[in-house]
């Protein structure tokens, strides 16, 4: 049995990220996380910009709801994930103790944030073209 994961190399991002910390909290400016961890959702686009730019620690979580909640937990001083996610969970109550940092993270296109569970280069190539149609 073939078990991969193989990546589909297509990007399928297309907007900016947001960090969020506790509003509480000694970080003041993205540079302030150097060195501190930050959850994210596995294959997430801003993993790389989060380690390279800013000088972070990944977490990765199997999901964006599993890096949310890691990060209400306390696990990470900061959370990284797609800007309008963030914009809705600043929405609700509960989320008045934390507060967005200006970070203006970008997502890396470069590496592929789709996988399959077997080589396939059809099934690959029909999820290029649908994530291209999408976008």
């Amino acid at each position: 049995i073939d078990s991969g994961p193989y990546a589909v190399p297509t990007a399928y991002t297309g907007g900016a990220g947001a960090l969020v910390t506790l509003r509480g909290s000694d970080y003041r400016a993205p540079s302030d996380l150097a060195g501190r961890a930050v959850c994210v959702a596995q294959g997430s686009p801003y993993a790389h910009p989060v380690t390279e730019t800013l000088g972070a620690q990944v977490r990765s979580y199997s999901s964006s709801i599993r890096a949310v909640a890691a990060f209400m937990a306390g696990e990470c001083q900061a959370l990284a994930e797609d800007a309008p996610v963030v914009a809705r969970l600043m929405g609700l109550p509960e989320w008045r103790f934390y507060r967005r940092l200006d970070a203006g993270l970008l997502p890396d296109n470069a590496s592929p944030q789709i996988v399959i569970r077997q080589d396939d280069s059809r099934s690959a190539a029909w999820l290029d073209r649908a994530v291209r149609h999408w976008k």
